[in-house]
């Protein structure tokens, strides 16, 4: 081979590899974008296709293990040279995508892997994530709207329905809740919210009469704050309207849905690209701006203009 031509026959080999790995993501992107296929379709056709956007594909194939299921190729021995991305859900792994080797290839960035490889398989292991979560909200969605019909009483209020539901699937985020209508009550002059805070507070405190600075405090059972609960929205109840409840409750599960991009903004050690992956993760899960809070909304907003504009805090205030 001729040496003055080594440089473009590389540059032409490295833009058919971007161009292979520009197509499995679209594979990708088609397969989940697929309103009607289940979970084990998706999944069995990714094995198929990811494949291909590796640098030997002849000698690849692919594994996905989700909690307990493993889908892959039959006939398949896992060997030592093998690429790796977790599939990672609300900061919960629940799962793994791995691409494996037959046989030992040239040594590149990465063992036998490309760095693009790299970045290419914790782009797709990040987007069967935003998959699964759009999954796991739709069935969600389906078994509150399921309960709602189901009311065996028809003097069953709404809010409560939303309520019971979230006893029985998530129980931190009913728990998040019932802290701030604690405190929406609080602000809203409620005495017997105030005196419930109090008492949530005072359960805290050591037992013990003595000047031990180094005692762990008693911590609450599940069953003692979810009690909690039934007494803040007891109190809503004597307060407020069900339309009112209602809409607190709509708008706290949805400004819960953005934590991460909020944890993102205001972290000042958040590089720009990973606010950018955040900003898109949040467009993917469907809430609109003015379904948020008015104070997330503007915390937001004021947290974006100081990462990507100014420090000026004139103009900050300005935008907020």
């Amino acid at each position: 081979m001729n040496p003055p031509n080594l440089p473009v026959n590389n540059i032409i080999e490295q833009l058919q590899e971007r161009a292979k790995e520009l197509h499995t993501l679209y594979k990708v992107h088609e397969l989940i974008n697929r309103p009607d296929a289940s979970l084990d379709e998706v999944c069995r056709e990714l094995t198929e296709v990811l494949p291909a956007g590796w640098q030997y594909p002849s000698v690849c194939w692919a594994k996905i293990t989700l909690d307990s299921t493993v889908y892959q190729p039959p006939r398949v021995v896992e060997t030592p040279w093998v690429q790796r991305a977790d599939v990672v859900l609300q900061g919960e792994r629940v799962g793994a995508i791995e691409i494996f080797y037959t046989r030992q290839m040239p040594r590149a960035d990465e063992g036998p892997f490309l760095k693009e490889e790299r970045k290419l398989i914790d782009t797709i292991a990040e987007r069967l994530a935003h998959f699964l979560m759009q999954r796991r909200l739709q069935a969600t969605l389906s078994n509150w709207q399921s309960a709602m019909d189901n009311l065996a009483s028809p003097e069953k209020r709404e809010w409560w329905v939303i309520i019971e539901f979230l006893r029985k699937t998530d129980q931190q985020l009913l728990l998040r809740i019932s802290r701030r209508m604690l405190n929406y009550l609080c602000w809203n002059g409620i005495d017997e919210a105030q005196q419930l805070l109090q008492r949530f507070a005072a359960d805290f405190a050591p037992e013990t009469d003595g000047f031990e600075d180094n005692i762990p405090v008693r911590r609450k059972s599940i069953n003692d704050l979810l009690a909690l609960t039934e007494d803040a929205f007891r109190i809503a109840a004597t307060h407020l309207s069900e339309g009112e409840i209602v809409l607190c409750i709509q708008k706290w599960i949805k400004d819960d849905k953005t934590g991460f991009l909020i944890e993102a903004v205001e972290n000042q050690c958040t590089s720009l690209t990973d606010i950018g992956q955040a900003l898109e993760r949040y467009h993917q899960i469907g809430v609109q701006d003015e379904e948020l809070s008015r104070s997330v909304q503007i915390g937001l907003r004021v947290s974006l203009a100081r990462r990507f504009f100014t420090e000026d805090l004139e103009y900050i205030n300005t935008a907020k």
